[in-house]
């Protein structure tokens, strides 16, 4: 009957403190929303480190200390997350913890809990993190930080993080210039934007007749003054053969002065 009673009255708790995303702790999530377990305590603060990717007023903090390798703390939401398109969630992080510090993103709720780690990639500085749960059921309505994951906390500065602007949307597509040909030709683009450059391709033999300033790629389009050096060799190789018809048609039919 008691662990009825206590049952009751935790899951009462967690009813009454439900939020929604996103949190940038300003105005919504305060210190008492969180509920901390394992060796984590979870604060809000006033941002202690204003700069960067994260000028706000107020943060949010974890300090481990001792417990569990998964310390940490989570915040119960008003509803079930929809995860069907909007299933990227990205938060800013800081932490002066190495690089390669495990950050573990998980969503509980009444379905099996699922989880994300992503090592951080700095150190001393904001980043934003972003785990992708795209696609799963909308049966989670928690979320959970565990921060440097695998390890037990001590307490200290290394063992203390800072969080912000936790939000929840689509997943957005790269944009950028996808053709393989162009200046600024982008390997990571998903979708071409208009923006491919072709103005970089010229001559770069600043002996050349035709020498382009501007070029950054080399077009083998340049022509040299047949009076310097050996007469007809074009593409400056030293030897006047078939490469070298690209630059004499370039020039034919010009008037000579």
């Amino acid at each position: 009957m008691k662990i009825s009673i206590l049952s009751a009255l935790l899951l009462f708790a967690l009813y009454i403190n439900a939020q929604s995303l996103p949190f940038n702790f300003e105005t919504d999530i305060i210190t008492t929303d969180f509920f901390d377990f394992d060796g984590g305590t979870a604060t809000v603060i006033p941002n202690p480190q204003i700069g960067g990717i994260n000028t706000s007023a107020t943060v949010a903090q974890i300090v481990r200390d001792g417990g569990t390798i998964w310390a940490g703390s989570k915040v119960v939401l008003d509803a079930n997350l929809d995860l069907s398109t909007d299933g990227n969630f990205s938060m800013k992080v800081f932490s002066i913890a190495p690089i390669g510090t495990m950050m573990k993103f998980k969503l509980e709720g009444p379905g099996t809990p699922v989880e994300i780690d992503i090592p951080s990639t700095v150190t001393n500085e904001w980043e934003e993190i972003t785990w992708d749960f795209t696609g799963l059921p909308g049966v989670y309505n928690c979320v959970v930080f565990m921060f440097d994951y695998g390890n037990i906390g001590d307490g200290s500065a290394v063992s203390t993080f800072w969080f912000d602007d936790v939000t929840q949307g689509p997943v957005t597509e790269n944009t950028g210039c996808t053709y393989s040909g162009a200046c600024n030709y982008d390997s990571a683009a998903q979708v071409d934007d208009g923006s491919c450059i072709y103005s970089c391709f010229g001559c770069m033999d600043e002996e050349a007749l035709n020498y382009n300033s501007e070029a950054t790629v080399e077009d083998n389009s340049c022509v040299l003054d047949p009076n310097d050096g050996c007469i007809g060799d074009f593409t400056g190789d030293g030897f006047v053969n078939v490469s070298d018809l690209g630059g004499f048609l370039g020039v034919f039919g010009d008037e000579c002065e």
